[in-house]
């Protein structure tokens, strides 16, 4: 008689990581003289992600014929914007009505996965 060999429970690892950022920005000037500087829109976004992720899983030899050890790792990052600007003048217009917009995304980090 086999002595029973105990039952392994299956492992099911997920490690998500996410970055969201948004921006909408709107301007109306309007004048009857000299504009400078007016009505400018600027958006300056940085996302920075650093992560160090280590999965390790045992073997399944409960014997059941399926596989029973999956690990997910994922790391996802956005940004958006909107920008409208829009300016009236009479007269002069001088560094007026501009959009700007500087975005970076920096990801970095070390996803480990071991099963045996």
């Amino acid at each position: 008689m086999t002595p029973l060999q105990p039952k392994r429970k299956k492992a099911i690892i997920l490690s998500n990581q996410n970055q969201s950022q948004g921006s909408v920005q709107n301007a109306l000037y309007a004048s009857g003289g000299t504009t400078f500087p007016l009505c400018n829109n600027v958006s300056l976004k940085n996302q920075k992600n650093t992560v160090y992720n280590t999965l390790a899983q045992d073997d399944d030899d409960d014997l059941d014929g399926q596989s029973g050890n999956s690990a997910k790792q994922s790391i996802s990052q956005s940004q958006s914007s909107s920008q409208n600007s829009q300016v009236v003048s009479g007269r002069y217009t001088i560094s007026s009505g501009n959009n700007i917009n500087v975005q970076n995304q920096e990801d970095s980090g070390i996803n480990a996965l071991g099963q045996s």
